[in-house]
């Protein structure tokens, strides 16, 4: 990724040997203002691309690539980060070129929607290229509610239909499509009106995060399949239970970023009452009660399925269980506190701040917080 004449900055391999140090004190107030300055800069840099590709979808990836060096070069970026800002630029290339060809394909919006959906739309219906999504915009409600449920079947779609159309009745919305087109996946958004929500806000920027934060969990991914560590040592159901609740913290950390970032009202509000929090962990749990029925209809002989349903049952009883969601939802507000705490400081903006926490777990966002703002305590 071009420019590296300063030696990178790697906060975790650094600070031990700092620890230990002679000039303790010294070293390690070098190494916090270096941590902040990589941390801002890091911020810096995502929205700046970001605020580029708005601007100027057709940006080249030359031109995002060079900010992205410069800021490296700012920031000491270290390996793993260069590696993944490399990488989702370089997947934002991919998803542009799809859209693209999708577009060419398609020139006409009625039979764009028609490929992407399945069906001819009722209304009419304008579409909207993002930089790395589409943006269906549906003028008749119905239009909305069918191809927000059309992947749906028997009853299941026939109450899904009816919750939707009572909602876009009467307030804007949007929600992700799943396409018929596989090469679209994660890249289509339905809307309504001006996508203006009276509790949600903003909702092009809410299902726009959504999209970015999809592509760095990607390059994330991208970059740490190059280093798989090994957890076979672990048992079996506390490995799934870890799985289980990183799922659900990612499908959480996602949506607070989106409201956030989209000036929802009231985030803490909409997480719980509309439900967000209850439906991620009914998810995971339903998923495994599934997993469970089918083993179940197997053979009472076989000894691995008796040990797989032990672990399953296992892992239902902790998601179902008071202490968990309590947990988690003590976990969540302290998150969503740390947003607001950095964002009412005036010194970052939603880009900024949205930035910092997308690849933070959910649990370190208030130590990040702090530190962003200069307050350790000695024992970090």
């Amino acid at each position: 990724m071009g420019l590296e004449s300063q030696k990178a900055f790697e906060p975790s391999k650094e600070l031990p040997a700092i620890l230990s140090s002679a000039a303790r004190e010294t070293a390690l107030a070098e190494w916090k203002a270096a941590y902040i300055n990589q941390r801002r800069e890091l911020a810096g840099v995502q929205a700046d691309i970001i605020k580029h590709i708005r601007a100027e979808p057709d940006t080249p990836k030359e031109a995002l690539v060079t900010v992205f060096d410069e800021a490296a070069e700012r920031g000491r970026f270290s390996d793993e980060q260069r590696k993944i800002g490399a990488a989702a630029i370089e997947i934002f290339e991919e998803r542009r070129n799809i859209i693209k060809t999708v577009r060419q394909r398609y020139p006409d919006e009625r039979e764009l929607f028609k490929a992407v959906f399945g069906v001819m739309p009722l209304g009419s219906v304008r579409v909207e290229d993002a930089p790395i999504h589409m943006n269906f915009i549906c003028s008749n409600r119905i239009d909305l509610a069918r191809v927000a449920n059309f992947n749906k079947e028997g009853l299941a779609a026939f109450r899904g239909i009816v919750t939707d159309l009572l909602i876009y009745n009467v307030q804007g919305g949007a929600v992700f499509g799943t396409p018929r087109l596989p090469e679209l996946k994660d890249m289509v958004v339905i809307g309504k009106g001006s996508m203006q929500n009276r509790r949600l806000g903003n909702l092009k920027i809410h299902e726009e995060q959504h999209m970015f934060r999809h592509i760095l969990l990607a390059a994330s991914e991208r970059m740490r399949e190059e280093h798989v560590v090994s957890r076979a040592e672990q048992e079996p159901w506390k490995k799934l239970l870890r799985e289980c609740k990183d799922s659900v913290e990612n499908d959480l950390e996602d949506e607070l970023l989106a409201m956030s970032k989209g000036r929802a009202q009231n985030v803490s509000r909409e997480l719980s009452e509309s439900q967000y929090f209850q439906a991620f962990v009914v998810a995971q749990a339903d998923a495994l009660h599934k997993q469970l029925s089918a083993l179940e209809a197997k053979s009472e002989r076989d000894k691995e399925s008796d040990s797989s349903k032990n672990d399953l049952q296992k892992v239902i009883e902790v998601l179902e269980g008071d202490q968990f969601k309590e947990e988690l939802w003590k976990k969540t507000m302290q998150a969503y506190s740390a947003y607001q705490r950095l964002r009412n400081i005036g010194e970052f903006s939603h880009e900024e701040v949205t930035a910092f926490f997308d690849l933070e777990p959910l649990g370190q966002w208030p130590k990040l917080e702090k530190r962003i703002q200069g307050n350790w305590k000695r024992d970090e």
